[in-house]
């Protein structure tokens, strides 16, 4: 059975809190179990990060969501690492203020502090007020300028399962997916699809995929629901409508 891509429906506060609980946990789970070795893994799809400044990253951003203040902090030490370092953006910048930050922290406290902050992240995030979540706006790579609420409910989500393949293809492991993935892929296809703006019969194939229509007479692509969230996040090679990237 097909899913008109028309009908999905984009990810919003609730759901994105929901989502986001299982990602940041499966992706807790997943640190918590690496060797001394394996932290220090370099991470091929995040060039120049060992698997530890990956879960930097992602605490950095925990601290960020639970602490408005922590997030203010990191932005405007981001602007200014990002000059003084000659980095593309402030994004990039802010990524390496949080990789600094936590540099003095082994991977496993790093490990044990991103579950623990999960569930006190999400309450706050839950509670960011309307005038902070729609009345700030931030410039993203690929999407432009966008709110606040756009990035905590649907970025952050993508980020931190991103980020657990990101891990498990350094490290040479499995991932495990379910229907969780699946709504996050699927509002990625929705994105992808308004994208492109071409008709297309996108056939996912695995426990994340589905099959997903755009028009009518389009082109039919079919791949590994997986390998194509890789390939529009800009982390594998593409090729035609896969070459349309999304915002991670």
């Amino acid at each position: 059975m097909s899913t008109p891509v028309s009908s999905i429906k984009q990810i919003k506060r609730g759901e994105g809190a929901l989502l986001s609980r299982v990602e940041y946990t499966r992706l807790a789970q997943t640190l918590l179990e690496l060797t001394e070795e394996e932290w220090a893994a370099p991470v091929p799809d995040c060039p120049g990060w060992t698997v530890k400044a990956l879960a930097s990253h992602v605490l950095g951003g925990l601290e960020c969501v639970r602490k408005p203040k922590e997030f203010v902090r990191q932005y405007l030490a981001g602007i200014r690492l990002a000059k003084k370092l000659d980095l593309p953006g402030p994004v990039d910048g802010l990524n390496e203020v949080q990789i600094r930050k936590y540099a003095a922290m082994t991977g496993p406290q790093i490990a044990a502090r991103i579950a623990d902050l999960v569930e006190p992240a999400l309450r706050h995030r839950m509670r960011t007020p309307l005038v902070l979540r729609y009345g700030i706006w931030t410039k993203l790579d690929v999407k432009g300028r966008t709110p606040v609420a756009w990035v905590l409910d649907v970025v952050y989500t993508r980020d931190t399962f991103l980020h657990r393949l990101d891990v498990a293809r350094a490290l040479g492991r499995d991932v495990e997916v379910d229907e969780v993935e699946g709504r996050v892929i699927a509002d990625m296809v929705r994105e992808w699809a308004a994208r492109h703006g071409q008709p297309v019969t996108l056939r996912l194939t695995g426990p994340a995929g589905g099959t997903y229509v755009a028009g009518t007479g389009g082109a039919e692509v079919e791949c590994d629901a997986v390998e194509w969230a890789r390939a529009v996040a800009g982390r594998a090679p593409a090729v035609g409508l896969l070459a349309t990237s999304v915002q991670i």
